[in-house]
């Protein structure tokens, strides 16, 4: 249940056992009491190495360009992952690795 005073953001997902493999899965986002929504709601597929990755950048609260800094933040986690997928590494290590980029990645924008 959603509270109507507050902001959400979140992915549900749904593994389909009879299909191996397979998932389904829907975002949802809303703007709370603010007059628009800072949420980012994004999702990748490495097929070759049949994992995903859904990110929830929830926004900065009112604070200026917040819309902007989970839009960079997302958006960088994702490309990042998709680059470093090739590189073998274990699922935690890239996507620290890829938090820690879009980080500085944000820095350097604001």
């Amino acid at each position: 249940m959603l509270c109507k005073n507050t902001a959400s953001a979140f992915v549900n997902i749904v593994i389909d056992e009879n299909k191996m493999g397979q998932i389904k899965y829907a975002s949802f986002s809303e703007r709370g009491v603010r007059s628009s929504n800072e949420d980012y709601i994004q999702s990748i597929t490495d097929p070759v190495d049949d994992r995903y990755l859904f990110v929830v950048c929830d926004g900065m609260g009112g604070h200026d360009k917040g819309e902007v800094a989970s839009q960079v933040v997302g958006s960088t986690i994702c490309e990042c992952w998709g680059n470093v997928g090739g590189m073998y590494l274990p699922t935690t290590t890239s996507y620290m690795y890829c938090v820690k980029h879009s980080n500085r990645h944000l820095r350097l924008l604001m």
